[in-house]
């Protein structure tokens, strides 16, 4: 049994597939945001802030911190706050390999132990058309 130090609704999906142990405590630590951060340094910063900030509350259970970011020609791309934004983000990963990145932190007995893992990612050529069919269809999702 652990803490998810998350509100992701796809994160707790995924834990859940995999048969995982845990409840869910949502971390209020601020995060570091923007591009004047690299985004290997920028997930595992805020994957520990948020398994940390838990931590310092639950102090009985391990925790899962992460954080998640998409990196194209060094612009971070953050969680698309709208549906505009998800289809201007759509449209600058079109047709081109960007970078997914996953910070991940585990803090047990008070260490952190941390990694980031990266995932190169090819998007196919997309027309306006199928962007705008693609992000209604994906809100809840997206912006959740």
């Amino acid at each position: 049994m652990f803490i998810l130090a998350s509100g992701s609704p796809r994160r707790r999906e995924l834990l859940q597939q995999i048969g995982a142990k845990f409840r869910v405590a949502a971390s209020d630590a601020a995060e570091l945001k923007g591009d004047n951060y690299e985004p290997f340094q920028l997930v595992r910063h805020n994957a520990e802030v948020k398994a940390e900030a838990v931590a310092r509350i639950n102090k009985t259970l391990p925790v899962l911190g992460a954080d998640t970011v998409v990196a194209l020609e060094g612009r971070i791309f953050g969680k698309p706050r709208n549906a505009e934004e998800a289809k201007a983000m759509l449209k600058s990963l079109s047709g081109k390999v960007h970078e997914v990145l996953t910070g991940i932190a585990w803090v047990k007995d008070g260490h952190t132990f941390s990694e980031v893992i990266s995932t190169n990612v090819k998007f196919t050529q997309l027309a306006e058309a199928e962007i705008d069919r693609y992000v209604p269809c994906r809100v809840g999702r997206l912006f959740s």
